[in-house]
């Protein structure tokens, strides 16, 4: 057989193990839960749902805004402050959920994959998506230095579980 089409059969069968794997992970017995999803997966659809929905707000200001004469598609410029206090707070709420959606994404999907999900790793999963609903109504609330240092809170509680759910994966799977 040609050395190539053995490589491509090779990777094929690599793709169909990892599905395989990943199938048997999310929906196992061992992982399986009245729903039929992990809460760890769950608190990642719930953060994608809490930026999306952030977006639509966004989204909808900036329609309306165009719609009725007040503003031009292009008035939008990305970052810089542009619109009203609050628009401006929405704006940088759903940016800030952009930029941590991926890290949290990527350390679920780590320990569904190395399945090092427990009842620790599922819950400060569950952690992580309060803070970040909490960090963002900080956020929207106001600018003072009240709202500022609750939306901190809620930065530094994410990040100190993300650096747990990393340790978790390393420690579990025995790099570490």
């Amino acid at each position: 057989m040609n050395e190539s089409y053995i490589r491509i059969i090779q990777k094929r069968s690599l793709k169909l193990d990892l599905l395989s794997k990943a199938q048997s992970i999310l929906f196992s017995e061992k992982q399986f839960r009245e729903n039929g999803m992990n809460p760890a997966i769950i608190a990642l659809l719930g953060f994608i749902f809490w930026t999306l929905f952030l977006g639509l707000g966004v989204v909808s200001i900036r329609s309306f805004k165009v719609l009725t004469g007040s503003n031009k598609s292009n008035e939008f410029p990305a970052g810089i402050k542009h619109g009203s206090e609050f628009y401006w707070r929405l704006n940088r709420a759903h940016i800030n959920c952009i930029e941590n959606l991926p890290v949290f994404g990527i350390l679920v999907l780590i320990g569904v994959f190395a399945g090092v999900l427990d009842n620790r790793f599922e819950l400060v999963t569950q952690i992580i998506l309060g803070a970040r609903i909490f960090q963002t109504l900080s956020h929207l609330s106001s600018g003072s230095v009240l709202a500022v240092n609750a939306r901190f809170t809620g930065f530094m509680i994410q990040y100190g579980c993300f650096l747990y759910l990393l340790w978790h994966i390393l420690y579990s799977t025995q790099i570490i």
